[in-house]
C-alpha cells in the first residue's frame, strides 16, 4: 500500500517564506525612495505656506517686539507632523528663515537634504549640520 501525503512539508514552507522575505528586503528601498521624495516636496510646499502665513502675521503685529506664528488648524504641519519638524529662526529680526528637518531616520534621505530652508529673501536651500545655509544647485535638487 502507498502512503499518500497531502500538503507541503515544513522545510518547503520555510524556504518559500525565506524567499519572500528576501524579495521584500530587496524591493523596500526602491519603494521608499519615491515616497521620501514626495514627502520632501510636500515639506518644501509647507515651508512656502508657513512663510506666507508668517509674513501676514508679521504685518498684522508690526511694532511688537516678538512675532508669534500661530499654527494653522488642518494645515500642512499637521499632515507632516510625524516626518518633519518646522521651525522659524530669527522671528523677531528682519532676517529670518524657516526650516523643515526630517524626524524619520530614513536611509533613502541623503544627509544634504535632511534640513530644507526658506529665507525671508525668498531663497530656497538646505541647512548643513554645522548650521551654514547652502543655496547651490545641488541644494535646490532637494526641493
Amino acid at each position: 500500500m502507498r502512503n499518500k501525503t497531502l500538503g507541503f512539508s515544513l522545510v518547503e514552507l520555510l524556504m518559500v517564506t525565506a524567499l519572500i522575505a528576501i524579495l521584500v528586503m530587496l524591493a523596500l528601498p526602491d519603494y521608499r525612495t519615491p515616497i521620501t521624495r514626495i514627502e520632501r516636496v510636500a515639506a518644501g510646499v509647507c515651508l512656502l505656506e508657513i512663510a506666507t502665513r508668517f509674513e501676514g502675521q508679521r504685518a498684522s503685529q508690526q511694532g511688537q517686539a516678538s512675532v508669534e506664528l500661530y499654527a494653522d488648524e488642518g494645515g500642512c504641519e499637521e499632515a507632516l507632523v510625524g516626518s518633519y519638524l518646522f521651525a522659524v529662526n530669527g522671528a523677531g529680526s528682519a532676517d529670518w528663515h524657516i526650516s523643515a528637518e526630517t524626524l524619520v531616520d530614513n536611509s533613502t534621505v541623503t544627509e544634504q537634504c535632511e534640513r530644507l530652508v526658506f529665507t525671508q529673501q525668498g531663497q530656497r536651500g538646505v541647512k548643513a549640520a554645522d548650521g551654514t545655509l547652502d543655496f547651490s544647485e545641488q541644494a535646490l535638487d532637494c526641493w
